[in-house]
């Protein structure tokens, strides 16, 4: 999405508001990302190995 933004809204509206939203949905998604995958890094291995 935010790629999506960055590359066709600056026609329609100024370039700054679409820098400004698409860093905001690339900063969404990545919490996203987080959320989705700190558990599996942070949690112990299941096979009890080190690593």
């Amino acid at each position: 999405m935010a790629a999506i933004v960055r590359s066709l809204l600056p026609v329609v509206i100024g370039p700054h508001i679409v820098w400004q939203l698409g860093a905001g949905l690339w900063i969404m998604a990545f919490l996203i990302f987080l959320i989705h995958c700190l558990p599996i890094l942070v949690c112990r291995r299941v096979d009890g190995r080190r690593g």
